[in-house]
């Protein structure tokens, strides 16, 4: 009786500890927006807009004051609601010019959006917003 319990609980912790190891791939937190879950996944050109001229003050070693960060390893943990508050944001303080500063452009010019910034960064976010609503089929 007493190596049928100590079998037993041998296997629950050998199914424990199993549930809590992970392989490399697994543990891997998500380092770029390849990793994202498919419905954050941000595009290459887009990534690069956001890296050129939003994250030298919204990245987490931004050099210039932001009153929020940017973190592309915490939007998979994001619900749906959040995510499109957040792209909602994203468009209108592109679409209003308020990002970036103006001030800071003017002391940064390599931070200056083009138009066809904006229109990536936009259309990026309205497509995205749209297809985790359901509202594209």
């Amino acid at each position: 009786m007493k190596y049928l319990l100590n079998l037993i609980f041998i296997i629950f912790l050998s199914a424990g500890f199993l549930a809590f190891c992970k392989t490399p791939e697994q543990s891997t937190s998500a380092k770029n927006a390849g990793d994202l879950p498919e419905e954050y996944a941000i595009p290459e050109n887009v990534k690069t807009v956001i890296d050129r001229s939003c994250m030298p003050c919204h990245g987490p070693d931004g050099k210039f004051k932001a009153k929020l960060k940017w973190n592309y390893e915490k939007m998979n943990e994001y619900d749906k609601t959040k995510m499109i508050s957040k792209l909602a944001k994203i468009t209108e303080v592109i679409e209003d010019e308020e990002m970036p500063p103006p001030k800071q452009v003017k002391k940064n010019p390599e931070l200056k959006l083009s138009d066809g910034d904006k229109k990536i960064l936009t259309g990026w976010a309205e497509n995205t917003a749209e297809s985790l609503t359901g509202s594209n089929e």
